[in-house]
């Protein structure tokens, strides 16, 4: 239910920056992915079926909070960027 393209961006830089192996474990990187897979797919399709992947996104929040504790330093992207557009990991 209202699911649109900035879901799929939101999804697309998790994909990126959250399976961090310098944070997590394998284990917990490919428990990530999936996570990110099955919130997809809720968003896209589930919910029609009764599919809402909600463990994943509990999970997934728990997991962004490890990552953010973990990446104490503030973290500045040119406003007319995106996400996806510039490592904002590395100087320009």
């Amino acid at each position: 239910m209202n699911w649109d393209g900035g879901d799929v961006e939101a999804i697309n830089v998790l994909r990126r920056y959250l399976p961090d192996r310098a944070v997590f474990p394998d284990e917990v990187c490919r428990h990530i992915q999936k996570s990110l897979d099955a919130v997809r797919y809720a968003g896209e399709k589930g919910a029609d079926e009764g599919v809402f992947g909600y463990e994943g996104l509990k999970f997934l929040a728990e997991q962004v909070a490890v990552w953010c504790r973990h990446h104490t330093e503030l973290i500045h992207k040119n406003p007319e960027t995106t996400w996806l557009d510039d490592d904002p990991f590395t100087a320009p």
